[in-house]
């Protein structure tokens, strides 16, 4: 029982890292097409 909730764990995590590296190739993406700044998260506060 303990493995396979370590193995659901495992896959939620991977599912992450998927989820997060496509958001960062889609901000990419956003910002050569538009310049740096034009898509921002909520709460960063970069100079511009």
């Amino acid at each position: 029982m303990s493995a396979q909730l370590k193995l659901i764990g495992s896959e939620k995590d991977a599912s992450n890292m998927d989820r997060q590296k496509a958001l960062e190739a889609a901000l990419a993406q956003i910002d050569r097409a538009f310049g740096k700044g034009s898509a921002m998260k909520l709460g960063s506060r970069e100079a511009m």
